[in-house]
């Protein structure tokens, strides 16, 4: 089965919104799997994934795992590999350009 990435309205406005931040803090997370973030990956608030929705945290939770991936072995696993694509066409260009969130 393939993960999918789906956010609300309200949760994609927010994710849209986002700007690189250069002096963002990088933070290490350590469940659901290590990982890292940067502060200005996320809306102020929901430090990690989107507490709005089941749906919208378990979308986040597989781009973090999905981003873990690409970063251990050079791409996503090929059963997230459609939900790193709906991803990069979901939110920002200037985000994704900058780096946030992969």
């Amino acid at each position: 089965m393939n993960a999918t990435f789906k956010l609300c309205s309200p949760s994609l406005r927010r994710y849209r919104g986002l700007r690189l931040t250069r002096s963002a803090k990088r933070v290490f997370l350590i469940l659901p799997f290590p990982t890292v973030l940067w502060l200005d990956e996320h809306p102020k608030g929901e430090f990690g994934t989107p507490t709005c929705h089941p749906r919208c945290r378990r979308s986040f939770e597989q781009l973090l795992l999905a981003r873990h991936e690409v970063w251990k072995q050079g791409r996503p696993d090929r059963r997230r590999e459609p939900l790193w694509r709906q991803a990069r066409k979901a939110l920002p260009r200037k985000n994704c350009e900058a780096g946030l969130l992969w």
